[in-house]
C-alpha cells in the first residue's frame, strides 16, 4: 500500500515554496492529482510511481509523505501534534478483532508499515495524533488506550460460531469460483453478505413494484375518466377487475410478499386464465431481469441461461436460471465445449489448474488440458447434448425452409 498524507503533502510543499502547479511540473505528477490528495480528509493511496515522484521533487524520503518518517529538521514547524502508542496494546487489540496489521491498516486508513513499526517498537511508538484517533476509533476505544493511559476494555467472549451445511451443485461451486476470480470476493465473504444483498434486492423489488403500481393507477383513472365521456366504449366493464388486480397487488406489496403470491389466490388466477404452474413467473424474476439487463453485460449476469448438458439447479428462490462471470470462465475454458463441462460437471476446480497454465499459455493448452479430465459420465452426458441440439437446429432449419416457402 502506497500512502500520502494530505497534511503532510501540503506541509512540505509550502515549507519548500512550490504551488501546486510548480510541484506538478517537478514531479510530473498532474496538478489535478496533487490537488486530490491535498483536498482529501484521510491519506490516500496512490501508485507507487506517485509517491516516488512526489518524494523526489520535495527532496524527501516517500516514507515522510505517508507520515511513517518524521518530517525532516526545518521542515516540522513544531506545529506536527504526536502521540504516543503502546505496542503491546496495539497488538493485543489489533488480534482481539482476528485482524492482520494490513487488514487494520485499511480499516484505520492508515500504512501498514505504520501499524508494524508501532507494534514491534520496545518502546512507545510516536504517531500523528491524526492517526491514533483513526486507530482508536476502529477499536471503539478512547485514544487514552492506545497511549497506555487507560486499561483496554475487558475482553467479551464471542458466540461460538455454529457450522451451516448445504448442499451444492458442481456448477453452484463454480459460480463461487467465478466470482472469487473476477471480484476477488471469497465464498465466505459472499456467505457474510447474502442477507444483506437479499435485503437490498427484494426491498428493491417492493419498492420498484410501488412505482409500477402508482403508474397502473394513474392508466386507470385515465381509462376512467374517458369510459365516464363515451358510454358505448367496452373497456368500462373491466374497470372493476382492474381495480380489484390492483388492490390485491397493494396488500400483497404491503406484506412484503416479494413473490406476489398473495396476488394469484384461486380466484384471481382463475379470473386471469393463469394455471397453478404459472405462478414460477414472479415480480422479483422481472426485477432481477430489468436490472441485468440495465447493466448490459450478458457476460457477467444474465438469466435464462442454461448449462452445457444438464440443468444443476441454478434456479434461485423466486428468480429464473442464471449464469454469472460468463466471461471469465470462457477466458479460462476457451471455446472448447467439452473444457466447459470438466469445469460445470465438477471434473476439474479452478483451483486445480496447473499456474502455468492460468498464465500466458495459450488457450488451446489449458482447453486441451481440461478436456483431459473430463470424466466418461460427463463426456458421455455432453455428446448426448450435443446430438440433441443439432437435431433441435436441424429441425428449426427444416421449419424456416418450409416457411420460406409458402
Amino acid at each position: 500500500m502506497n500512502i500520502v498524507n494530505p497534511e503532510r503533502l501540503r506541509a512540505i510543499r509550502q515549507a519548500r515554496r512550490m504551488s501546486q502547479t510548480k510541484l506538478a511540473q517537478a514531479s510530473n505528477v498532474s496538478a489535478r492529482q496533487i490537488v486530490r490528495i491535498e483536498g482529501a480528509e484521510g491519506d490516500v493511496e496512490v501508485r507507487e510511481f506517485t509517491v516516488t515522484r512526489l518524494a523526489k521533487a520535495l527532496a524527501v524520503e516517500p516514507g515522510v509523505l505517508s507520515g511513517v518518517a518524521p518530517l525532516p529538521a526545518g521542515l516540522s514547524g513544531g506545529d506536527e501534534r504526536m502521540s504516543r502508542v503502546m505496542p503491546a496494546i496495539l497488538g493485543e487489540l489489533r488480534r482481539r478483532r482476528g485482524w492482520s496489521r494490513r487488514q487494520l491498516a485499511e480499516a484505520a486508513r492508515v500504512s501498514a508499515q505504520l501499524v508494524e513499526k508501532a507494534e514491534k517498537g520496545p518502546e512507545p511508538s510516536q504517531m500523528r495524533t491524526q492517526a491514533v484517533s483513526r486507530l482508536a476509533r476502529v477499536f471503539g476505544v478512547g485514544e487514552s488506550v492506545l497511549r497506555g493511559e487507560d486499561e483496554p476494555p475487558p475482553l467479551t467472549a464471542m458466540p461460538p460460531e455454529a457450522a451451516m451445511n448445504l448442499p451444492a451443485s458442481p456448477a453452484l461451486r463454480l459460480t463461487y469460483e467465478l466470482v472469487k476470480r473476477r471480484y476477488g470476493a471469497d465464498p465466505k465473504d459472499l456467505f457474510v453478505l447474502a442477507p444483506l444483498l437479499f435485503v437490498l434486492l427484494a426491498e428493491g423489488s417492493l419498492a420498484w413494484r410501488r412505482r409500477k403500481l402508482a403508474a397502473a393507477r394513474e392508466a386507470s383513472e385515465a381509462l376512467d375518466a374517458l369510459g365516464r365521456e363515451h358510454a358505448t366504449l367496452y373497456f368500462g366493464r373491466y374497470q372493476q377487475a382492474v381495480e380489484d388486480g390492483m388492490a390485491a397487488e397493494e396488500e400483497s406489496i404491503s406484506s412484503a410478499d416479494v413473490l406476489g403470491i398473495e396476488v394469484w389466490n384461486d380466484d384471481m388466477a382463475e379470473f386471469h386464465g393463469f394455471s397453478e404452474d404459472d405462478t414460477n413467473i414472479t415480480p422479483f424474476a422481472d426485477y432481477l431481469q430489468e436490472l441485468a439487463d440495465e447493466i448490459g453485460l450478458p457476460e457477467v449476469v444474465r438469466f435464462g441461461g442454461s448449462l452445457l448438458f444438464i440443468d444443476q439447479g441454478l434456479r434461485p428462490w423466486g428468480a429464473k436460471p442464471y449464469e454469472v462471470c460468463r466471461g471469465e470462465l470462457e477466458k479460462v475454458a476457451g471455446q472448447s465445449p467439452a473444457a466447459h463441462a470438466a469445469l460445470e460437471w465438477g471434473d476439474v476446480r479452478l483451483s486445480e489448474i496447473p499456474k502455468h497454465l492460468l498464465g500466458d499459455e495459450p488457450a488451446e493448452r489449458r482447453s486441451a488440458w481440461l478436456e483431459s479430465n473430463l470424466s466418461e459420465d460427463a463426456r458421455q452426458r455432453l455428446e448426448k447434448h450435443e446430438r440433441l441440439m443439432a437435431s433441435i437446429r436441424a429441425h428449426l432449419g427444416a421449419t424456416e425452409a418450409d416457411d420460406e416457402s409458402e
